[in-house]
């Protein structure tokens, strides 16, 4: 009986540990729901030449934004875009901006 009791009282304090974690985590580090499909999909192309460039998170104003893709002309032919992505440096993330390649 008294190790039913401990194992009760183990799990209560194993859930409010991780419901109390769990609350943190949500106000600390408040998640954004991801850009809606019709804003991830590439629209018509604009002509011939053109390359899509892909959506993505920006940071400003202590929030996020989501910067939707568009079409663009490289500015010389044969070029490719490498997007842009967010990384580890120095003391956090810091966002690594695309950059035109010759492949």
């Amino acid at each position: 009986m008294r190790l039913i009791a401990s194992m009760r009282s183990l799990c209560f304090a194993l859930m409010m540990l991780v419901l109390s974690a769990a609350s943190f985590a949500k106000s600390a580090f408040p998640l954004h729901s991801p850009a809606s499909a019709a804003s991830v999909r590439a629209t018509v192309c604009a002509g011939d030449g053109y390359l899509w460039i892909p959506g993505y998170w920006a940071y400003a104003d202590d929030d996020y934004y989501w910067v939707p893709g568009t079409w663009v002309m490289p500015p010389q032919a044969g070029l490719l875009w490498t997007p842009g992505y967010w990384g580890w440096g120095d003391n956090g993330y810091v966002f690594n901006d695309g950059y035109w390649v010759r492949p």
